[in-house]
């Protein structure tokens, strides 16, 4: 809806919003290494280990205005509900 009524605003809301996507990327990037790179590679990262931006401004706007993205695949499987009770009573013991 806002795209329709005022574009500069969805312009900035959808820049911030690929901006907040890079930081979690850059958060998880040391605990699911290969699903972050995956997101910042889609975002038009290109560097090995993501640079941290302590300052929350600069970080907002690392993503410029303009960059094409590219859209991922499913970064995770579904967990299916039998995989679920598998695994509960396989540690149900523990």
């Amino acid at each position: 809806m806002l795209g329709k009524t005022d574009r500069r605003r969805a312009a900035v809301v959808t820049r911030t919003a690929l901006n907040l996507v890079r930081v979690a990327a850059v958060v998880a990037w040391p605990f699911i290494p290969s699903s972050a790179d995956r997101v910042l590679q889609s975002l038009g990262e290109v560097a090995s280990v993501p640079p941290f931006t302590a300052d929350g401004r600069a970080a907002l706007s690392i993503v410029p205005a303009g960059r094409v993205v590219a859209v991922l695949s499913l970064l995770f499987p579904k967990i299916e509900a039998a995989a679920v009770a598998r695994l509960a009573a396989r540690y149900e013991g523990d």
